[in-house]
């Protein structure tokens, strides 16, 4: 037994060349319009509830949901409207990211990023005479906000190259060493930086020991800290080395005396033999 059909009929203006869709969940049906802005679905299931869908160059989508009774043909009578909205092609290198445009009122995502290839999309559907934000974001690289204006014809273009993300740097500070007498070596963490007066730039924020040694004077060290963009004044004086300790001979002259002693009373003590 045949299943039992309906059909839509399709009037437009403009009359020709509408491109009709008719979609119904399981199946889907398409069409165009004659000279007379005339086409009709024939044949299709019936009891069944349909999308239609009308698009025209230069004209906005219309779509609309048309029921189907068996053995009847539905109607619909449509005047399109001019499309008088534009579009935007971006041209982005390297490819990959996200492109959005208006405050994120569009928006399309590419990855991974090839830094051999551009991205070219395109965002339609966009106010005509008018200025309009494209923003992108790609990680490893320098966000980008630009305006470009979408002229009378619909058209706007833009060409963005990103630019790599510079590390930021560690907060730091400056040391100014000097020392009483000058010209001791310097030395930060382990680390000989010369010698003193002497200015140590970019040192890591935090705690930090500077040593200074010089012939003839005793080390002195001094725990530092260093605190980003500022600069800490490091003094040292330095004391004279004191001077080795000597051992008298006392003793040596004792044993040498008791020896002789010892050798002469074994000598006197012969000679009485």
């Amino acid at each position: 037994m045949a299943l039992p059909t309906g059909g839509i009929q399709i009037w437009t203006t403009p009359g020709a060349y509408v491109n009709a869709i008719a979609t119904d969940g399981s199946g889907t049906y398409s069409g165009q319009t004659d000279a007379q802005g005339s086409y009709t679905f024939q044949s299709l299931p019936a009891n069944t509830n349909y999308e239609v869908d009308l698009s025209a160059d230069g004209y906005q989508d219309f779509v609309t949901y048309v029921y189907v009774t068996p053995n009847i043909i539905g109607e619909i009578n449509q005047n399109l409207q001019p499309d008088t909205s534009g579009w935007i092609t971006v041209n982005i290198h390297p490819s990959g990211g996200t492109a959005c445009v208006d405050d994120g009122q569009q928006c399309q995502t590419s990855y991974p990023v090839d830094t051999h290839a551009t991205m070219v999309l395109q965002f339609r559907n966009l106010q005509v005479d008018k200025y309009h934000t494209v923003t992108v974001y790609t990680d490893g690289y320098q966000p980008v906000s630009r305006n470009v204006y979408v002229t009378a014809d619909k058209t706007g273009s833009l060409d963005i190259t990103l630019v790599p993300l510079v590390p930021t740097p560690a907060p730091a500070g400056q040391l100014t060493v000097h020392s009483t007498p000058a010209g001791a070596a310097v030395y930060l963490d382990n680390t000989n930086m010369g010698v003193s007066p002497i200015v140590l730039t970019n040192i890591p924020e935090g705690s930090h020991t500077v040593r200074f040694q010089m012939n003839g004077f005793q080390e002195l060290a001094t725990r530092v800290t260093v605190v980003a963009g500022e600069n800490v004044d490091v003094p040292g004086t330095l004391s004279p080395a004191q001077p080795a300790t000597t051992r008298k001979a006392g003793l040596s002259g004792s044993i040498a005396i008791i020896a002789i002693g010892i050798f002469g009373s074994v000598f006197l003590h012969k000679r009485k033999i």
